[in-house]
């Protein structure tokens, strides 16, 4: 899977992208405003003016829809969430007067962070998430492996309705979203992901849960102990379509001892 085919973010998603440094985000904020603008949707990108403009005139052709704001200039006002992302609807669903039909925004982490810190930021992602619950908006937030602690990236996850994590290549190596059983995982849950994984977790807590495993291509133990954290008897997770890694993994004695059922698990394949 490369860059260009990171799956499109949809009105009314509400998506945390992980990513390494700057040529890891590039490729996909570029192509999800594109996406946005082809479908007449207003697009915000929260830069600083000499990053917009070069991501504008990368986007190109018609930018019209296009708005960007200067974090400076947002975040100094000490609006809480709500606030700055009904700032942010109005301007990109009002375009030289016509009304767009949905909004999309994309919020880099860092210069929220540096102006309001830890706490005040998981607060508005709440409000973020709100207004993306209530209204035709998606909204991108970016999180530099490079620039932010790893344990807030964490918490942040569970804030966010999907969880995609790129590599230093743009290339997707985690994606996890919800479906109309329960969620879908894809790519890689392992060592180095699986804090993120327990904290996304988190928000199916309570609840059995089906669980797409159909494009997960490894599980290591850490992975699966984060996977499996917040799963009890009364609300185990049922694993669908296993296969490769690991089903090989859901066969060992470490198993036996979770609140986990697996359906059509074919270890060994």
């Amino acid at each position: 899977m490369t860059a260009e085919t990171t799956p499109i973010v949809q009105t009314h998603d509400h998506v945390c992208l992980i990513h390494w440094g700057e040529t890891s985000r590039r490729p996909v904020v570029l192509q999800w405003a594109r996406e946005g603008l082809s479908a007449g949707e207003g697009t915000v990108l929260i830069e600083p003016p000499s990053t917009g403009d070069e991501l504008a005139e990368l986007i190109g052709g018609d930018s019209d829809p296009l708005i960007v704001v200067d974090p400076g200039t947002l975040y100094a006002s000490g609006d809480d969430g709500a606030v700055i992302a009904e700032r942010l609807h109005r301007a990109a669903t009002s375009v030289d007067g016509d009304k767009a039909p949905a909004a999309r925004m994309s919020v880099p982490a860092a210069y929220g962070l540096a102006v309001h810190g830890d706490q005040t930021h998981l607060e508005h992602e709440r409000a973020y998430a709100r207004i993306v619950e209530e209204r035709p908006v998606a909204m991108l937030c970016q999180y530099d492996q490079v620039e932010v602690d790893g344990a807030l990236i964490a918490r942040a996850a569970a804030e966010h309705e999907i969880v995609v994590q790129l590599d230093d290549l743009a290339l997707p190596t985690l994606d996890m979203r919800p479906t109309d059983k329960g969620v879908r995982l894809s790519g890689e849950i392992d060592m180095a992901n699986h804090e993120v994984v327990r904290s996304w977790m988190s928000r199916h807590r309570g609840r059995p849960l089906t669980v797409d495993c159909s494009n997960l291509t490894f599980l290591d133990v850490a992975g699966l102990r984060a996977l499996t954290s917040w799963a009890t008897e009364d609300t185990p997770l049922i694993l669908e379509h296993v296969d490769g890694e690991p089903a090989k993994l859901l066969s060992t004695s470490l198993f036996g001892s979770l609140p986990v059922h697996v359906a059509g698990a074919r270890a060994g394949h």
